[in-house]
């Protein structure tokens, strides 16, 4: 295998460097030029959010109203999302696909990759981190979040579009929270589900994130 550590369990101690050259490992890779054949659309994010949210509705019926608002809400923002530079995608990037060696970086498990909008990976990996730390050390989750949009933006040419990642940041963290609040239930799990819901209820809403900077 290859050396190194899970980004997951050095979140809260990483340093600025190991930050920076995980964002711009990923942007490098972005940039790239290699298209894989499988195709990437948001529409396909949203089809695998519906039927993550259903599951979550049938375990906590009290959410299923809001679920409801927000997946339509998401649904009518995916056909106004523009345009952007397809590039190749892991496709489910998150901690534990990425292997810190000092600030050497390494990315795992290839199944998804794909060719689709870039700001997908990011938005993933942020919501993973946001998820992750959002109960335990919230700002240093906070922190790291920043420096690695940070980083990653100053490494593209353009600036992050706003509304598209909102979009990709709340599909992820619904997801986030049915993978590891959901099916994992650990203590506090209905806690967990009701923030990550107010989360993405403010992203789409245009509030202040610490996600989005």
């Amino acid at each position: 295998g290859l050396p190194g550590d899970p980004f997951t369990a050095l979140i809260p101690e990483s340093d600025e460097r190991q930050l920076r050259a995980v964002a711009e490992a990923l942007a490098s890779f972005h940039s790239c030029g290699v298209m894989p054949r499988r195709d990437w659309q948001p529409h396909l994010e949203l089809e695998s959010l519906e039927r993550a949210m259903s599951d979550v509705a049938r375990a906590l019926p009290g959410t299923s109203r809001r679920l409801a608002r927000l997946v339509a809400s998401l649904g009518r923002e995916v056909d106004d999302l523009g345009c952007w530079d397809r590039g190749p995608i892991h496709g489910n990037l998150f901690g534990d696909q990425i292997l810190l060696d000092g600030a050497d970086v390494g990315f795992v498990d290839w199944d998804d990759l794909a060719a689709g909008d870039p700001l997908f990976d990011l938005a993933r990996l942020l919501a993973h981190v946001r998820f992750a730390t959002a109960f335990d050390c919230p700002t240093a989750g906070e922190r790291v979040c920043q420096v690695l949009r940070d980083a990653y933006e100053e490494t593209i040419p353009d600036p992050i579009p706003d509304r598209r990642m909102r979009f990709y940041l709340s599909c992820a963290l619904l997801l986030r929270m049915k993978i590891d609040g959901l099916r994992k239930l650990p203590r506090g799990w209905e806690e967990q589900i009701g923030w990550t819901i107010e989360q993405a209820e403010e992203l789409l809403a245009g509030g202040p994130s610490p996600l989005t900077g």
